[in-house]
């Protein structure tokens, strides 16, 4: 059996040997420790929770903006301004139902986009684009029939939800 080893006396730090070792504290908790602090919490728990729902509810509802702005660029890179009136009659289908859009047509179907967004002027020759041939369209228009169309899909209101109760 062998014996431990030990240090001779005159090993180490000679200062140190009758210094007393400071005891160590435990480390403070971050966790609260009364329950009071338990409301603030919940209630910032409870506000950012609602908040994230309310903004996924957000991005979810303007989907089909987001789609309608994407195809219009891509029509907007080819300059090709005929599918422009099928796609704001689509995107104002998604956005206020088929009951309320599909029928308006000619002057009602301006007056309904100019109602849902003033700043977005179409004027006729978002009319004219569907009945005549594709070398007579307004080309010189086209830069503001554009613009007049996405203004109109960022800037329409949507109706208010339908409740459920």
């Amino acid at each position: 059996m062998s014996v431990p080893w030990t240090p001779p006396p005159a090993w180490g730090n000679y200062t140190l040997r009758d210094a007393i070792e400071v005891p160590v504290i435990d480390p403070i908790s971050l966790f609260p420790a009364t329950a009071a602090w338990w409301w603030p919490i919940g209630l910032v728990a409870i506000i950012a929770i609602t908040g994230t729902w309310r903004a996924v509810q957000h991005h979810r509802r303007n989907r089909y903006r987001r789609e309608a702005l994407a195809e219009l660029n891509r029509l907007r890179t080819a300059n090709d301004i005929g599918p422009l009136p099928v796609l704001l009659k689509a995107t104002a289908m998604q956005a206020y139902g088929r009951e309320q859009v599909a029928s308006l047509f000619g002057q009602e179907w301006l007056e309904f986009l100019s109602t849902k967004v003033p700043t977005a002027s179409f004027g006729e020759a978002l009319l004219e684009i569907d009945y005549l041939p594709k070398d007579r369209w307004p080309h010189g228009q086209s830069e503001h029939l554009f613009n007049a169309c996405a203004t109109w899909i960022e800037q329409h209101p949507l109706p208010a939800p339908e409740s459920t109760n």
